[in-house]
C-alpha cells in the first residue's frame, strides 16, 4: 500500500468517525470532547502514518494494522451507543426512536476493543519496522577470521 493512500485513509476514517459520533449526542460525546483522551487517541494511527510516510510503500506487516485501525474505528463509531438522560443513541440507527438492541451494543463494544487492540498492534509494528537490523554492515575484519 502506498503511504499517501494510507495517510488519506487514516484522515478520512478519523473525520468520518467524528462525523458519525456527532449524530448521536450524549454523555459519551461530551466525555470524548472534554477529555484529552477522546481527542488524541483516535489520532494515533494518523500520527503514525505520518511517521512512516517517507517509506513510499508499506509492507504487509505495516499495512494490515493500519487497515485494521481504520475499519474498526468506523465500525465502533457506527455501533457504540451514546447514552444521555433519556435513552441511548447509536449512529447506525440514526433517526430511529427505538431502543438500541443488545446486539448492536455488543458489536459496538467488541469493535471498540478490537480497535484498541489494533492501535496496540500498530504501535508494535511501527517500532519493529524502525528497529535497526542486527546484521553486520559488511564482511568481518581479516584479523577476526579463523586461521587454518
Amino acid at each position: 500500500m502506498r503511504t499517501s493512500w494510507n495517510l488519506t485513509l487514516q484522515v478520512v476514517a478519523v473525520l468520518a468517525a467524528a462525523g458519525l459520533r456527532l449524530t448521536a449526542p450524549g454523555w459519551l460525546l461530551f466525555f470524548l470532547v472534554v477529555t484529552i483522551v477522546g481527542l488524541l487517541v483516535p489520532l494515533v494511527p494518523t500520527a503514525l502514518s505520518i511517521v512512516v510516510f517517507r517509506r513510499r510503500v508499506l509492507e504487509r506487516a505495516l499495512a494490515a494494522p493500519f487497515l485494521s485501525c481504520a475499519g474498526f474505528l468506523l465500525l465502533a463509531a457506527l455501533t457504540v451507543p451514546d447514552f444521555d438522560d433519556v435513552r441511548a443513541h447509536a449512529p447506525i440507527m440514526a433517526g430511529s426512536g427505538a431502543e438500541v438492541p443488545a446486539v448492536v451494543t455488543g458489536i459496538g463494544m467488541l469493535s471498540l476493543l478490537a480497535w484498541l487492540g489494533s492501535v496496540l498492534w500498530l504501535c508494535v509494528a511501527v517500532v519493529l519496522a524502525h528497529r535497526p537490523s542486527r546484521r553486520p554492515a559488511g564482511p568481518p575484519h581479516p584479523a577476526w577470521t579463523a586461521r587454518d
